[in-house]
C-alpha cells in the first residue's frame, strides 16, 4: 500500500498509477509521480500544471524539467528542504559541517609559481 497522507516526507509511489518506480515529489503542489522511464506521470504533470521542480525519493536529487537539468540541493533555496527530507529518509541531518567550509582549491598557476 502507498503511503500519501505525507507526501513531502514519504511519497513512496506514483499517485497516477501506484508504480513504484522512480517515484518524484512536485515541489509547487506535493503530488508523487512515477519517472519518464516508468509510465512518466511527473512529466505529464509537469506539462500539464508548469510545475517544474521534482525531488526524486530514490537519491532525493532534484530535477527541473524546465531546464531539463539537475538542480544543486545545496544552494540557498533548497537546502532547508533537502536536509527536511534527508532527516526522513535516512532518520539523520544532512552533515552540513562537511558543507560549510569546503576547502579552497589553489589555483594551478599559483602552485606552479612557488615552485620556480
Amino acid at each position: 500500500m502507498c503511503i500519501r497522507d505525507r507526501p513531502r516526507v514519504a511519497a513512496h509511489c506514483c499517485s497516477f498509477c501506484d508504480s513504484r518506480e522512480e517515484p518524484k515529489i512536485c515541489l509547487s503542489c506535493l503530488s508523487s509521480g512515477c519517472g519518464r522511464y516508468a509510465q512518466g506521470h511527473a512529466v505529464e504533470h509537469f506539462q500539464e500544471s508548469g510545475h517544474a521542480v521534482v525531488c526524486s525519493v530514490a537519491d532525493l536529487s532534484f530535477w527541473c524539467y524546465e531546464c531539463d537539468q539537475y538542480i544543486d540541493p545545496f544552494n540557498e533555496a533548497l537546502i532547508e528542504l533537502y536536509n527536511d527530507l534527508h532527516l526522513a529518509k535516512f532518520q539523520e541531518p544532512l552533515p552540513l559541517e562537511r558543507f560549510t567550509n569546503p576547502p579552497v582549491p589553489t589555483p594551478r598557476s599559483a602552485s606552479l609559481k612557488s615552485i620556480g
